[in-house]
């Protein structure tokens, strides 16, 4: 039963994934990958704080953390899109524009785990 709830928790991840990718294009956020970047920070904050609660402050069982955390962020994350946009940019001879999406994810989504961590330990 675990596999059909990481399964659907996932498949919700993908489609919110799927529909900031909308969004940001209906924004007219095109030629920097915005929205992988929304989505990672997103979901490096979101992992930081629920790792925590769920854990330690929150009375969950084992299999809803590992669809939420396993299933709906791991379908909601994008670091495989990430990787691939950057080697494309590199491609493109986009090195100022690839460096700069590496470090801005990096230091923008450790900060947001970092946030979370600390937000779970202060409300919950």
């Amino acid at each position: 039963m675990i596999y059909l709830w990481v399964a659907f928790a996932g498949s919700l991840g993908a489609l919110s994934r799927f529909a900031i990718a909308r969004w940001s294009v209906a924004l007219g956020l095109t030629g920097f990958p915005y929205a992988t970047l929304v989505v990672n920070f997103t979901g490096s904050l979101l992992i930081g704080f629920l790792a925590v609660a769920l854990d330690q402050k929150w009375n969950v069982t084992d299999s809803f953390k590992v669809a939420l955390i396993t299933g709906g962020l791991g379908g909601f994350t994008t670091f495989s899109a990430f990787s691939m946009e950057v080697i494309h940019m590199f491609l493109q001879g986009e090195l100022l524009k690839s460096v700069s999406y590496v470090f801005s994810t990096m230091i923008f989504c450790l900060l947001a785990c970092a946030f979370g961590v600390y937000l779970a330990k202060q409300i919950v």
